[in-house]
């Protein structure tokens, strides 16, 4: 039988966002991976990919593996990451 351990969430960021990736941010994805609950941070998208608004789990562009102790660890990041996660694409100017 599993016997859980800690807690555990994948974050699938959504965006409003369009156009072609410029750059990923090094900067900003080394800010959300610094986080407490944060193992991993996967950008979906690379230089010159065409980034679209998010309408289900194939079109969302950086995924976020967290675990913690408590839930509310991870809900606090996962805010956080919601908020810093739209400075991880530099998008070409239109």
């Amino acid at each position: 039988m599993y016997r859980k351990h800690r807690e555990g969430m994948v974050v699938h960021v959504q965006t409003t966002r369009g156009g072609v990736v410029e750059a990923v941010d090094e900067a900003a994805l080394a800010r959300i991976s610094a986080l407490g609950t944060v193992q991993l941070a996967v950008p979906r998208l690379a230089p010159g990919d065409r980034m679209r608004p998010t309408t289900d789990l194939l079109s969302s562009p950086l995924r976020v593996f967290l675990t913690g102790d408590s839930q509310e660890q991870l809900l606090a990041d996962h805010r956080r990451i919601r908020l810093l996660a739209d400075a991880v694409f530099r998008l070409t100017p239109r």
